[in-house]
């Protein structure tokens, strides 16, 4: 038995972007950011977590949280350059790699994003989102950049959420 095209395309896609959200994977973000540190590309990686998201799952239901999701994902696709590289890191925890950008022309599309989401996103639902942003420095490697971009997370929860860190 042979496989369509089709078919193949679709388990080529399985393995690259979420299935809720249809932006990268994890996997495939692991993949982006150890090739541009490979090939020492600038770039700051925004770090977005959506606050309080348990919450919003109990208020509303897990279905409309999916929706939120995807929503959410779509609207910061909408907010990107065409090199711009986003991914479902995992859960409501999103990765955004911003090429040849320093940290303060990505402090600005942070912010352009965070007033995005201040508006009801779906049946009367507003969303804010913690964004911690940590720009690549000489040999680094995907674990240390990972485990700054999480620190400012931390303090971007500890700190009263719905903040951006730089």
């Amino acid at each position: 038995m042979t496989t369509s095209i089709v078919e193949e395309d679709k388990k080529d896609n399985a393995v690259i972007y979420d299935n809720l959200t249809q932006v990268y994977n994890r996997y495939k973000i692991m993949e982006r950011l150890k090739y541009f540190l490979s090939k020492k590309v600038q770039f700051t990686m925004m770090f977005i977590d959506i606050d309080d998201f348990n919450e919003v799952n109990e208020k509303l239901s897990r279905v409309d949280g999916d929706e939120i999701l995807k929503i959410f994902a779509y609207m910061l696709k909408k907010s990107l350059s065409g090199v711009d590289i986003i991914g479902r890191w995992g859960g409501e925890e999103f990765i955004v790699v911003l090429k040849n950008t320093d940290i303060n022309q990505s402090k600005i599309v942070a912010e352009r994003m965070q007033k995005t989401l201040n508006t009801p996103i779906y049946k009367n639902q507003t969303i804010t989102a913690s964004i911690s942003i940590t720009e690549n420095v000489k040999d680094e490697t995907v674990l240390s950049l990972l485990k700054r971009s999480e620190l400012k997370m931390a303090n971007a929860k500890r700190n009263g959420k719905n903040q951006i860190i730089v």
